[in-house]
Order: structure tokens, then C-alpha cells, then sequence
């Protein structure tokens, strides 16, 4: 059985690529922060997913492959999906969904530990 059937919490998903600044700065910076790791664990199940893999990702039971772009540079159709806002995809995306794996929030921008903890605390109430 999994932790999410067993233990069912939202979920977290930090959308990234390996090109982008700003994803580095928010793993550095935010992620680092202990009282964003405490906050995110306690009430999160949270999952990284590097958008621009050439690899396909396997997520309940349906394959999601990995298309290049015009730019030349891969996209997997899994971040694609949950990173898309208003028709387009940019990073780093913070996804918040449901325990039932709705998506409830979305954000494409950088998240300062001040953001991302102001976040957190009107999710979690």
C-alpha cells in the first residue's frame, strides 16, 4: 500500500528544470530553510520533478513521455499538465493538490521562504 492511501495528506510538487536559475535559487534558499522542510513534511507529501527529463514518468499506472520543443530543449507531459497556467508552462511552478490529487493551487514564480511559509499556513487551516 502507498504512504498516500496509507496516510492520506496533500501533495506538493516542485516543478523544475535543469536551466533555470530561479529553481536553484528556490532549492537553495527556500528549500534549505528548516522551518519550510518541518512545514512541508508535516503536512505534505512532497515530490521534485525535473520538467525538461527525456525520460518518460510513470504516474498511476499512465506513462507520460517527455516531447521536444521548438526551443530544442524537452518537455515531460506530466509537468506540462500540472504546471500549465493560463496556456503556458514556465519554472520553477509550485503545485499544491488535494489529498485526492486535485490540483488546488499553482504558482510560476520564485517563492522566497517568507512566501512559500505565508503559503503554507492558509493551505494547512
Amino acid at each position: 500500500e502507498d504512504s498516500l492511501s496509507a496516510n492520506p495528506k496533500p501533495v506538493y510538487i516542485f516543478l523544475h528544470t535543469s536551466w533555470c536559475g530561479y529553481c536553484k535559487m528556490m532549492s537553495h534558499n527556500t528549500f534549505s530553510d528548516a522551518k519550510v522542510g518541518d512545514m512541508l513534511n508535516q503536512d505534505y507529501y512532497a515530490v521534485s520533478i525535473q520538467a525538461d527529463t527525456p525520460d518518460t514518468i510513470v504516474y498511476a499506472g499512465t506513462k507520460y513521455p517527455s516531447k521536444i520543443q521548438p526551443n530544442g530543449r524537452y518537455l515531460n507531459s506530466l509537468a506540462e499538465f500540472l504546471g500549465e497556467m493560463d496556456g503556458k508552462v514556465a519554472f520553477p511552478t509550485s503545485v499544491f493538490l488535494t489529498q485526492d490529487l486535485v490540483i488546488e493551487r499553482q504558482y510560476q514564480t520564485y517563492l522566497r521562504k517568507s512566501d512559500f511559509k505565508y503559503i503554507l499556513k492558509t493551505l494547512t487551516k
